[in-house]
């Protein structure tokens, strides 16, 4: 089946943009039902802008693959470094949530692999 490069984007950013709500929402603790609503949490924990950036940009990116009028991604490269950088980031940080449990460095949490949950098949281990 044939799809187009609008509907591999926005099978692609909607699949991502998924994924980085719910490890904000399991991993920081952070209330509300949007991304929008989750990066206004985030920023009133101070979060590090350029993680706040990154999220920006995927969440402008799904809206634009997303909603009236479609259009596809304006660099899938860029999306997909976004999300590679901001997935380990994201996991990797001292959470709020952590620091309330003091359960740091995710202790009793499994090591998040960002190639083995959320590009599998996108990139190729043997010719990088």
């Amino acid at each position: 089946m044939y799809m187009s490069q609008l509907e591999q984007d926005t099978l692609y950013a909607v699949d991502v943009v998924t994924r980085v709500e719910r490890l904000i929402k399991e991993r920081w603790g952070a209330k509300g039902d949007t991304l929008l609503e989750q990066i206004r949490a985030l920023r009133e924990i101070d979060v590090d802008s350029s993680i706040i950036k990154m999220l920006n940009y995927l969440r402008r990116q799904r809206n634009h693959v997303v909603h009236y009028p479609r259009v596809a991604l304006d660099d899938r490269k860029i999306f997909e470094q976004y999300a590679k950088a901001l997935m380990p980031e994201l996991d990797r940080s001292t959470s709020l949530r952590d620091i309330l449990r003091g359960e740091l460095n995710g202790l009793l949490r499994e090591e998040f692999d960002p190639e083995k949950e959320f590009f599998s098949g996108s990139k190729n281990k043997e010719n990088p």
